[in-house]
Protein backbone atom coordinates (compact mmCIF):
# COMPACT_ATOMS: atom_id res chain seq x y z
CA UNK A 1 0.00 0.00 0.00
CA UNK A 2 1.29 3.69 -1.02
CA UNK A 3 2.44 5.30 2.01
CA UNK A 4 -0.15 8.48 0.85
CA UNK A 5 -2.45 5.74 1.33
CA UNK A 6 -1.80 4.16 4.20
CA UNK A 7 -1.46 7.60 6.20
CA UNK A 8 -4.70 8.29 5.22
CA UNK A 9 -6.23 5.40 6.48
CA UNK A 10 -4.43 5.50 9.75
CA UNK A 11 -6.07 8.91 10.03
CA UNK A 12 -9.29 7.98 8.81
CA UNK A 13 -9.51 5.05 11.51
CA UNK A 14 -7.56 7.64 14.45
CA UNK A 15 -10.63 9.98 13.71
CA UNK A 16 -13.39 7.80 13.49
CA UNK A 17 -12.07 6.32 17.03
CA UNK A 18 -11.98 10.15 18.31
CA UNK A 19 -15.94 10.31 17.14
CA UNK A 20 -16.45 7.24 19.33
CA UNK A 21 -15.05 8.83 22.50
CA UNK A 22 -16.54 12.07 21.21
CA UNK A 23 -19.83 10.50 21.76
CA UNK A 24 -19.72 8.86 24.38
CA UNK A 25 -18.39 11.38 25.95
CA UNK A 26 -21.39 13.47 24.37
CA UNK A 27 -23.59 10.76 26.25
CA UNK A 28 -22.11 10.62 29.81
CA UNK A 29 -22.15 14.92 29.58
CA UNK A 30 -25.98 14.71 28.59
CA UNK A 31 -27.07 11.92 31.39
CA UNK A 32 -24.74 13.55 34.11
CA UNK A 33 -27.16 16.28 35.23
CA UNK A 34 -29.98 13.45 35.64
CA UNK A 35 -27.68 10.95 37.93
CA UNK A 36 -28.05 12.90 41.26
CA UNK A 37 -31.98 13.76 40.63
CA UNK A 38 -31.84 10.02 40.25
CA UNK A 39 -30.24 9.09 43.18
CA UNK A 40 -31.88 11.19 45.68
CA UNK A 41 -35.09 9.54 44.07
CA UNK A 42 -34.34 6.02 44.64
CA UNK A 43 -32.89 7.08 48.09
CA UNK A 44 -36.19 8.62 49.17
CA UNK A 45 -38.45 5.92 47.91
CA UNK A 46 -35.95 3.58 49.47
CA UNK A 47 -36.88 5.48 53.02
CA UNK A 48 -40.37 5.79 52.23
CA UNK A 49 -40.65 2.49 51.61
CA UNK A 50 -38.97 1.92 54.90
CA UNK A 51 -41.12 4.52 56.88
CA UNK A 52 -44.28 2.61 55.52
CA UNK A 53 -43.13 -0.67 56.67
CA UNK A 54 -42.46 0.52 59.53
CA UNK A 55 -45.31 2.30 60.45
CA UNK A 56 -47.52 -0.85 59.97
CA UNK A 57 -49.14 0.94 56.10
CA UNK A 58 -47.40 -1.46 53.78
CA UNK A 59 -46.15 -5.13 55.43
CA UNK A 60 -43.73 -8.02 54.04
CA UNK A 61 -45.55 -10.61 56.50
CA UNK A 62 -49.32 -10.03 56.56
CA UNK A 63 -51.91 -11.11 59.55
CA UNK A 64 -52.57 -14.92 58.08
CA UNK A 65 -55.48 -15.80 60.60
CA UNK A 66 -55.42 -19.53 61.56
CA UNK A 67 -59.84 -19.35 60.61
CA UNK A 68 -62.88 -17.40 60.81
CA UNK A 69 -63.64 -14.83 63.62
CA UNK A 70 -65.61 -16.67 66.63
CA UNK A 71 -69.34 -16.18 65.71
CA UNK A 72 -70.14 -15.74 69.38
CA UNK A 73 -67.53 -12.87 70.51
CA UNK A 74 -67.94 -11.96 73.96
CA UNK A 75 -68.67 -8.11 75.33
CA UNK A 76 -70.80 -7.42 73.09
CA UNK A 77 -68.80 -7.69 70.29
CA UNK A 78 -70.75 -10.65 68.38
CA UNK A 79 -72.34 -7.39 66.87
CA UNK A 80 -69.30 -6.54 65.38
CA UNK A 81 -68.13 -9.33 63.30
CA UNK A 82 -67.43 -7.34 60.08
CA UNK A 83 -65.18 -5.34 62.21
CA UNK A 84 -63.06 -8.05 64.11
CA UNK A 85 -62.26 -9.52 60.36
CA UNK A 86 -61.25 -6.14 59.28
CA UNK A 87 -58.94 -5.58 62.28
CA UNK A 88 -57.78 -8.61 63.08
CA UNK A 89 -57.10 -10.56 60.00
CA UNK A 90 -56.37 -7.92 57.20
CA UNK A 91 -54.51 -5.09 58.72
CA UNK A 92 -51.42 -3.90 60.30
CA UNK A 93 -51.63 -0.35 60.78
CA UNK A 94 -55.28 0.29 61.59
CA UNK A 95 -57.81 -0.28 64.82
CA UNK A 96 -60.96 0.06 66.05
CA UNK A 97 -62.22 3.35 66.61
CA UNK A 98 -60.49 4.82 69.57
CA UNK A 99 -63.17 4.63 72.91
CA UNK A 100 -64.69 1.31 71.05
CA UNK A 101 -64.65 -0.23 74.59
CA UNK A 102 -67.16 2.22 75.91
CA UNK A 103 -70.09 2.72 73.39
CA UNK A 104 -73.14 1.82 74.02
CA UNK A 105 -73.92 -2.52 73.97
CA UNK A 106 -69.59 -2.58 74.61
CA UNK A 107 -69.22 -0.75 77.65
CA UNK A 108 -66.69 -3.71 78.55
CA UNK A 109 -65.77 -2.62 82.34
CA UNK A 110 -69.35 -2.47 83.66
CA UNK A 111 -68.88 -6.38 82.15
CA UNK A 112 -66.04 -7.21 83.71
CA UNK A 113 -65.60 -8.67 88.06
CA UNK A 114 -64.06 -6.09 89.45
CA UNK A 115 -62.76 -8.15 91.94
CA UNK A 116 -61.23 -10.54 89.75
CA UNK A 117 -58.71 -11.46 87.03
CA UNK A 118 -60.47 -11.66 83.25
CA UNK A 119 -58.31 -13.36 81.15
CA UNK A 120 -59.13 -12.52 76.87
CA UNK A 121 -58.84 -14.70 74.63
CA UNK A 122 -58.12 -14.96 71.06
CA UNK A 123 -61.18 -14.04 68.77
CA UNK A 124 -60.34 -16.66 66.46
CA UNK A 125 -58.05 -19.39 68.11
CA UNK A 126 -59.60 -19.16 71.54
CA UNK A 127 -55.89 -19.29 73.34
CA UNK A 128 -55.45 -16.71 76.14
CA UNK A 129 -53.66 -13.92 75.49
CA UNK A 130 -53.74 -11.16 78.01
CA UNK A 131 -55.18 -11.73 82.05
CA UNK A 132 -55.83 -8.35 83.76
CA UNK A 133 -55.76 -6.51 86.20
CA UNK A 134 -52.70 -7.87 87.97
CA UNK A 135 -50.00 -6.23 89.54
CA UNK A 136 -52.52 -3.21 90.09
CA UNK A 137 -55.73 -2.40 90.89
CA UNK A 138 -58.69 -2.89 88.68
CA UNK A 139 -59.46 0.75 89.20
CA UNK A 140 -56.09 1.58 87.64
CA UNK A 141 -56.10 -0.56 85.02
CA UNK A 142 -59.47 0.79 84.07
CA UNK A 143 -58.75 4.28 84.09
CA UNK A 144 -55.54 3.42 81.65
CA UNK A 145 -57.47 1.97 79.29
CA UNK A 146 -59.94 4.54 79.29
CA UNK A 147 -57.52 7.10 78.76
CA UNK A 148 -56.03 5.90 76.06
CA UNK A 149 -59.45 4.31 73.68
CA UNK A 150 -58.25 1.04 73.95
CA UNK A 151 -57.87 -1.80 76.53
CA UNK A 152 -54.02 -1.16 77.91
CA UNK A 153 -52.23 -4.05 79.29
CA UNK A 154 -49.06 -4.00 81.31
CA UNK A 155 -45.91 -6.50 80.92
CA UNK A 156 -47.08 -8.83 83.94
CA UNK A 157 -51.01 -8.96 82.63
CA UNK A 158 -49.63 -10.81 78.50
CA UNK A 159 -49.02 -14.22 78.75
CA UNK A 160 -46.11 -14.09 76.80
CA UNK A 161 -45.85 -17.44 75.06
CA UNK A 162 -48.62 -17.07 73.16
CA UNK A 163 -47.78 -13.63 71.63
CA UNK A 164 -45.44 -12.86 68.75
CA UNK A 165 -44.21 -9.22 68.26
CA UNK A 166 -43.15 -7.69 64.68
CA UNK A 167 -40.81 -5.18 63.68
CA UNK A 168 -42.47 -1.74 64.22
CA UNK A 169 -44.21 -2.72 67.65
CA UNK A 170 -46.95 -4.66 66.02
CA UNK A 171 -48.50 -7.08 68.17
CA UNK A 172 -49.93 -10.49 67.02
CA UNK A 173 -50.72 -13.49 68.53
CA UNK A 174 -49.04 -17.08 67.66
CA UNK A 175 -52.51 -17.59 65.70
CA UNK A 176 -51.35 -14.77 63.49
CA UNK A 177 -54.12 -12.81 64.49
CA UNK A 178 -52.84 -8.75 64.23
CA UNK A 179 -53.99 -7.28 68.06
CA UNK A 180 -52.40 -4.49 68.10
CA UNK A 181 -49.83 -2.76 69.14
CA UNK A 182 -47.06 -2.35 71.80
CA UNK A 183 -45.34 0.99 73.34
CA UNK A 184 -42.71 2.00 76.27
CA UNK A 185 -43.76 4.45 78.36
CA UNK A 186 -41.79 5.81 81.96
CA UNK A 187 -44.24 2.61 83.47
CA UNK A 188 -42.32 0.41 80.81
CA UNK A 189 -44.27 -1.67 78.04
CA UNK A 190 -48.04 -0.63 77.50
CA UNK A 191 -49.68 -2.98 74.68
CA UNK A 192 -52.56 -1.25 73.49
CA UNK A 193 -54.85 -3.67 72.23
CA UNK A 194 -58.07 -4.11 70.38
CA UNK A 195 -60.90 -5.47 72.03
CA UNK A 196 -62.87 -6.99 68.91
CA UNK A 197 -59.13 -9.16 68.51
CA UNK A 198 -59.57 -10.42 72.22
CA UNK A 199 -63.18 -11.13 72.66
CA UNK A 200 -63.07 -14.64 71.87
CA UNK A 201 -63.78 -17.55 73.82
CA UNK A 202 -61.46 -20.81 75.04
CA UNK A 203 -61.05 -23.37 72.41
CA UNK A 204 -57.40 -24.52 73.15
CA UNK A 205 -55.59 -25.81 76.45
CA UNK A 206 -53.41 -23.77 77.19
CA UNK A 207 -50.44 -24.69 80.00
CA UNK A 208 -48.71 -21.34 80.25
CA UNK A 209 -52.04 -19.95 81.13
CA UNK A 210 -51.75 -22.92 84.20
CA UNK A 211 -48.51 -21.07 85.39
CA UNK A 212 -49.70 -17.78 85.64
CA UNK A 213 -52.29 -19.06 88.03
CA UNK A 214 -55.55 -18.79 85.38
CA UNK A 215 -58.47 -21.03 85.90
CA UNK A 216 -59.55 -22.14 82.20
Amino acid sequence: MPYAEMKEDVGANAYAKEVKVGNRRTLYQRLQPYFMPCMCFCGSMALLIVFLWYSGFISFDPPSCAGPVQSDLKFGCDEELPLASKICCHNTRFAEPAGFQSQPGIDLFSRLNRSAETVFYDSICGIPLFVAPRGRSFAAWEAESKAHGWPSFRQEEVIAENIDMKFGGEVRSTCGVHLGHRFSDGSGNRYCIDLVCIAGHQTVHNTSAEILGISL
